[in-house]
């Protein structure tokens, strides 16, 4: 590279998302709202699966891949809203793009 080239370092699909929001371009409740129009069965089982949670039926547990700390619910089966796959952000990132096989 010559003295005067720079390296543009364009956002990640999530920093995009985040400052399409900041600016005002997309409104996160409309956004959610669409999903959950699209997705009825999906949203029901997350709903059940909080609830559960809250209520002590569900405990948090650490990612079942990497053992992180930090995890989040995971339905394999929306027709079974109890039964989780605790992942890691990274995890279930990776599961969505068949890099890792659960």
């Amino acid at each position: 590279m010559g003295g005067g080239d720079r390296i543009i370092k364009r956002p990640t699909a999530k920093e995009y998302q985040r400052l399409k929001r900041k600016n005002g371009l997309v409104d996160k409740t409309q956004e959610f709202k669409e999903w959950r129009e699209a997705n009825p069965e999906a949203y029901k089982a997350q709903q059940l699966a909080n609830y559960a949670e809250k209520k002590g039926e569900i405990k948090k547990q650490p990612c079942e891949i990497c053992k992180s700390e930090i995890a989040y619910k995971h339905h394999p089966d929306y027709s079974k809203p109890l039964e989780v796959v605790w992942l890691c952000p990274s995890c279930h990132k990776k599961l969505h793009l068949g890099i890792l096989i659960k």
